[in-house]
């Protein structure tokens, strides 16, 4: 019989042949609360975030609730949340950001819209046909400026959150006038 204990500190680690069972009692230990986890079908990927993973998506995720509260676009927030279907074996635990090698996951799930950073810019992918094909602009906030958000973390770099903050804020002013 396999018991679930806490896992060693690491920053990705893929383990096979793991039960479903086995998953939810990982999940579930709150020694593992810091440690993202993806499971499908037997594979448990376990992954820890750095720094600026935290920041990328904490800034996105900010630059966004700007974007719906300047242009009174319902919201509605929810943070970190665990995603799982038994039927399909499968669960992750997407925070503001996604991750593009997970995406046969979220088609699995019949997530309709994926962001990813990659590349100094925001890539979204949309579920066409039971596939992510990527996008120029988010089906679900049709009017956000996505290069303003890729701009807005360069400029984070350079001048820092509170003035990144309002000159984002501005320029979508700006585009609603």
């Amino acid at each position: 019989m396999s018991t679930a204990t806490a896992l060693p500190a690491c920053k990705h680690a893929v383990l096979r042949g793991v039960s479903w069972e086995i998953y939810l009692a990982l999940r579930e230990d709150p020694e593992n609360d810091q440690s993202r986890m993806t499971f499908h079908q037997g594979v448990l990927e376990i992954t820890t975030l750095s720094y600026f993973d935290e920041l990328v998506a904490t800034v996105i995720n900010r630059l966004i609730c700007d974007w719906t509260v300047e242009h009174g676009s319902p919201m509605a927030s929810s943070g970190c949340m665990t995603c799982q279907r038994k039927d399909l074996e499968a669960g992750l635990e997407p925070d503001f950001g996604y991750y593009i090698d997970k995406l046969p996951i979220y088609e699995e799930m019949g997530v309709a819209e994926v962001w990813h950073w990659e590349n100094e810019s925001v890539q979204v992918y949309r579920l066409i046909d039971n596939r992510y094909l990527e996008a120029s602009k988010s089906q679900c906030l049709p009017n956000l400026p996505l290069n303003e958000i890729s701009a807005a973390l360069t400029r984070r770099e350079q001048e820092g959150e509170t003035a990144m903050t309002v000159a984002f804020r501005n320029s979508i002013r700006n585009q609603s006038n």
